[in-house]
This record gives C-alpha cells, sequence and structure tokens, in this order.
C-alpha cells in the first residue's frame, strides 16, 4: 500500500464515535502527515436530517479528536483546520488551505462516494489546473457497523438523543 505525503480526513466528528476512530486510524495508516479538516457546521449540505441544530460546539468535537490521537500517539503527525480556515467559504475551496500539498490522498466511507464523486472531481481540478500539483486521490473505505448491522453514524446518535429528550419532556 502507498503512502502518501499528505492525507486529509474531512467530517464534523460530532459524538465522536467508532467510526470516526477508524476513519482517523485510516488516514494514519495512509499518510506521514494527517490533515483533519472540521466542516462548517452551519452547511445544510452537510446535515440533510435536519439535525443542524443538535450538533456539538467545534471546540468539543476537536477536544475529543485531539483526545484520542494523542492516545494513539500520533499528535505530531496531525494538523487541524478548524472553522476559522474554513469561514464563508463553500466546502470545495475550503480545500486551498492544502494547496501546496503534493500526493494529497483523502480518506473517505464508501457510503459517501456517490455524493462525493462530483465534489472530489472539482477539487483535482482545481489542483491540477489553478495550484499546478497532484489531483486528489481518494482512499475509500469500509463503513463501520454498529451490532445489528446498521451504519454507525453521528445523525443517528443526534436523532436517538432527542428523541431520548423529548420522551423524557413529557
Amino acid at each position: 500500500m502507498k503512502k502518501y505525503k499528505h492525507t486529509a480526513i474531512v467530517g464534523i466528528f460530532d459524538r465522536f464515535h467508532e467510526g470516526h476512530k477508524f476513519v482517523i486510524k485510516e488516514a494514519f495508516k495512509n499518510g506521514e502527515t494527517v490533515h483533519m479538516l472540521f466542516l462548517n457546521t452551519g452547511d445544510k449540505f452537510t446535515h440533510p436530517d435536519k439535525t443542524i441544530d443538535l450538533v456539538e460546539s467545534f471546540d468539543k468535537r476537536q477536544k475529543a479528536v485531539k483526545e484520542f490521537v494523542d492516545g494513539l500517539g500520533e499528535g505530531d503527525r496531525i494538523k487541524y483546520y478548524g472553522q476559522k480556515e474554513w469561514i464563508g467559504l463553500p466546502p470545495v475551496f475550503g480545500w486551498s488551505i492544502l494547496r501546496d500539498c503534493e500526493e494529497l490522498s483523502c480518506v473517505q466511507c464508501m457510503d459517501d462516494k456517490p455524493s462525493y464523486t462530483p465534489f472530489v472531481e472539482a477539487i483535482s481540478y482545481i489542483r491540477t489546473h489553478a495550484y499546478r500539483v497532484s489531483p486528489l486521490v481518494m482512499i475509500w473505505i469500509k463503513v463501520i457497523k454498529d451490532e445489528n448491522g446498521n451504519k454507525v453514524s453521528s445523525s443517528k446518535l443526534r436523532l436517538a438523543e432527542e428523541q431520548c429528550r423529548v420522551f423524557n419532556a413529557r
């Protein structure tokens, strides 16, 4: 397996769970330096399920990720990019913060492939034509499932928490 100089992970990382841990471990397997890009939680594209108001704060999400990465002993191999770096940028242009990274790969779950393909093509086009660097290489990984065989997802966790809150308020 080729090891890239730079590997990116993109996500919200809300309700930090086993799926997030798996993606992070895969990124360290595939890249010398890992770039963690936290998505802006105000983006309707990232929350089609209407759970946007239930997302944990950026500080809480970043703290959970940093604690996990530090526990792996990989803190010196990761760079974090939060909402300050992305603010006001459409997701495709937010990638410009990695414009100087040659050999850039991105680890993403297979379930996201249909929605990410046009996004990846746009990023690759910008990288090769505007920045004159190599295209983005995608590394598609399996989806982590729970004990019932269902995809582990932050959206499901947020919805379950909201349903419990509503039920307990009765």
